[in-house]
């Protein structure tokens, strides 16, 4: 993977300067945080000497956090553009704003973003690491380019995302007020084979993990007929997003760790309201894997642009957010010696935006709660002010 990034990154740079005229858009941000987080653990059922769900540490802790984002896209040709997107907290073993201000290694940049656009005359080809915004599927099915198991850990950054980006290529054509899309992700792009000759049997290590996508967006206030009609304007800025998947796996059960299931199920769908004044999303998301577990996945979302409201009261407070988000997932284990136990992960945000003199502040609060067979395993509560800039 790092070979093929480098070979992408060096072909966008050799593009860039060979081109004889070019359209290039510069961008970035950079984030400065100060967080205090209260961490509370508690017994399991396996704990000796205490009933479930006691108390068993706290844990303050106070931290800075850092972090920057740049990149650029470039129109090579007159229907080829192509983008590269560095970041920070990628390398290592770092995580997205969530390393120590002393942490050099979180600090170094990476490759979040490489890819190539390429607008045919049918529908458009994006290939390489292709932008991704988060949403309740991929939250659930690629979190393991974050989190060491698929599983999920509710959690919200300044980026806005979990995943970095899709690795594979997308294929999306729109016709009307209907956007169709097709797509391939690997989440490891370094598998290798090996086949044994004295053996009745291949024997695969680390094999790609990859999924197939089918999806649509639909405009619902297009699908009316007409927008200015009172329906479409009932549902103005309304979406649906439904993403349904056929994963694949390189092993033959047995063969792998990540490979013991014979099956796997996988959908998700967001349903989106973007008005004046605000917005609401919902978002929902189900992962089966035969013999592993099942999850699913639940995102509640509103958000009030009150900058928008005081306007129409003839008063300016400029860019002024207030979001409330609560997210929930639910995860059951289906073998031994887990069999039937059921973890269950909340996470409740409130936190504004307010644009001052050119600084982008955003207090915030987070509860997080971990349940195991309904008794409380850890809970989480975060303060914090993350003022960035972006240019």
């Amino acid at each position: 993977m790092k070979k093929t990034t480098v070979a992408l990154t060096l072909i966008l740079l050799t593009a860039t300067l060979a081109a004889a005229e070019l359209t290039m858009k510069w961008w970035g941000l950079t984030s400065f945080r100060q967080r205090y987080e209260v961490t509370k653990e508690f017994t399991d059922i396996s704990f000796a000497g205490a009933a479930p769900g006691t108390l068993l540490n706290r844990i303050d802790n106070s931290t800075t956090r850092i972090g920057y984002q740049f990149g650029f896209t470039v129109d090579i040709r007159e229907n080829i553009s192509a983008g590269l997107t560095l970041r920070s907290g990628l390398s290592g073993n770092a995580q997205v704003m969530h390393q120590e201000i002393s942490n050099k290694d979180g600090l170094l940049p990476a490759v979040q973003e490489a890819f190539i656009n390429w607008q045919t005359p049918y529908l458009l080809v994006e290939l390489g690491k292709i932008p991704q915004q988060g949403n309740a599927l991929w939250d659930v099915y690629t979190s393991t380019l974050q989190t060491d198991f698929r599983q999920d850990d509710p959690r919200d950054g300044i980026f806005n995302d979990r995943l970095a980006a899709l690795n594979g290529a997308r294929f999306s054509r729109s016709i009307g007020p209907v956007a169709l899309r097709a797509l391939f992700h690997a989440d490891l792009v370094s598998g290798n084979y090996r086949k044994l000759e004295d053996a009745s049997r291949d024997f695969i290590r680390t094999p790609d993990r990859n999924v197939f996508m089918l999806g649509t967006t639909l405009d619902i206030p297009g699908l009316t007929g007409n927008k200015d009609n009172a329906m479409g304007r009932t549902l103005a800025g309304m979406s649906l997003d439904f993403d349904y998947g056929f994963p694949n796996r390189a092993a033959k059960p047995g063969t792998n760790p990540d490979s013991i299931y014979a099956d796997e199920k996988l959908w998700g769908a967001t349903l989106r309201q973007i008005g004046d004044y605000s917005t609401v999303q919902v978002s929902y998301a189900y992962n089966w894997r035969d013999s592993v577990f099942t999850m699913t996945y639940l995102d509640l979302m509103a958000q009030a642009n009150l900058g928008n409201v005081v306007k129409n009261m003839q008063k300016d407070w400029g860019d002024f957010t207030l979001t409330l988000r609560y997210q929930t997932n639910s995860e059951e284990m289906e073998f031994i010696p887990y069999k039937g136990a059921e973890a269950i992960r909340t996470a409740l945000h409130l936190y504004a935006n307010k644009s001052l003199w050119g600084l982008d502040l955003q207090p915030r609060i987070i509860w997080f709660n971990t349940e195991i067979e309904g008794f409380e395993a850890k809970t989480q509560t975060r303060y914090e002010l993350t003022s960035t800039v972006r240019f």
